[in-house]
């Protein structure tokens, strides 16, 4: 694993060695290496504003986008929801499940949801086949505990 740093997310992670990278001001994707080319797993981060300030505005936020994901994630199955705290005391929701895509291809991914403050929030998608959840999931896993927040330029 690598430290990368994103000073436009304002935030550090891990990520595996010979991961490719793009993105912008307020989106990461992390393309992990694998031996598949045409289907390599991805890890997004994405920043945001919350729309309300306050930590009881998100907590509705992220319970309703959990409980709202069988309904709207089409062949939507839950793995685990993990909710915990990072080290830079950063609120997290973490939701591992599968569902089918179109065309029948069967996906495994991760949605978590993080909050830094009333003026920054992070939504994290990571997804892979479903052949490499066994390997891929808990890497996701990893990569998103890795996360740490920097503080804004002065």
């Amino acid at each position: 694993m690598a430290s990368l740093t994103s000073p436009d997310l304002l935030l550090s992670l891990r990520i595996p060695v010979g991961s490719d990278l793009d993105g912008n001001a307020d989106m990461l994707r992390i393309t992990l290496p694998d031996d598949d080319s045409t289907r390599r797993p991805t890890f997004t981060i994405r920043s945001g504003v919350p729309a309300e300030p306050g930590e009881s505005w998100f907590t509705a936020f992220r319970e309703g986008a959990v409980a709202r994901m069988p309904d709207t994630v089409e062949s939507f199955e839950l793995l685990d929801r993990q909710d915990f705290v990072l080290s830079s005391f950063v609120d997290v929701t973490a939701v591992f499940y599968r569902r089918t895509v179109e065309g029948g291809t069967t996906v495994s991914q991760l949605q978590a949801y993080l909050w830094a403050n009333s003026y920054r929030m992070y939504v994290v998608d990571a997804a892979t086949a479903r052949d490499w959840e066994s390997r891929d999931l808990p890497l996701f896993g990893e990569i998103l505990r890795s996360i740490r927040l920097l503080p804004p330029p002065d």
